[in-house]
């Protein structure tokens, strides 16, 4: 699986409802508890969205707010091994 990062550039349903399915098969398929997380950039509510989400399910991905986005937040030069 080669997916290193999910940007979501604003909030309409098309964009963002299936994004807990994603990562939440995601982390099932790399193991779990042991899935690193995935690096997801968006606008703060679907932050919101996400955190309550994972009070149902865990989906292992680290939230950046793309207003807080540089040149140097992401690294795609990291590959993730399965």
């Amino acid at each position: 699986m080669r997916l290193r990062c999910v940007w979501v550039s604003h909030i309409h349903a098309d964009h963002h409802v299936g994004l807990p399915r994603i990562l939440s098969a995601r982390r099932a398929l790399l193991g779990g508890d042991a899935a690193p997380p995935l690096l997801v950039i968006g606008p703060r509510p679907l932050r919101r969205f996400l955190t309550e989400y994972e009070m149902v399910e865990p989906l292992a991905m680290h939230f950046v707010d793309c207003l807080e986005v540089g040149p140097s937040i992401i690294d795609f030069s990291l590959t993730l091994t399965v």
